[in-house]
């Protein structure tokens, strides 16, 4: 019988000495993941410009000392300037 693992649910929250609009302008670059993402070495847009947006998907390849792979993310919500959702459909 194969195992039902149950939803993954994380929430991060960071406080930054930085204008809001600066943060945002950063976080909204999905190629600027690696740079503040411990655990991703790079990100490859799988739709969308490069930009976060709703719908916009691209795979982190990930290495850490006891893992690696690749996990897609899809953002699922914006709110500009207030909260960013994504989901992960597909991981390795």
């Amino acid at each position: 019988m194969a195992e039902v693992r149950k939803p993954l649910r994380v929430e991060v929250s960071v406080v930054v000495e930085a204008p809001l609009k600066a943060v945002w302008t950063y976080l909204m670059d999905i190629t600027k993941i690696p740079e503040f993402h411990p655990r991703v070495d790079r990100v490859d847009v799988l739709s969308g410009s490069g930009e976060r947006a709703e719908g916009v998907s691209y795979r982190c390849s990930i290495t850490h000392s006891r893992s690696k792979g690749t996990c897609v993310e899809e953002v699922s919500s914006l709110m500009p300037m207030k909260s960013l959702t994504t989901t992960i459909p597909k991981d390795s």
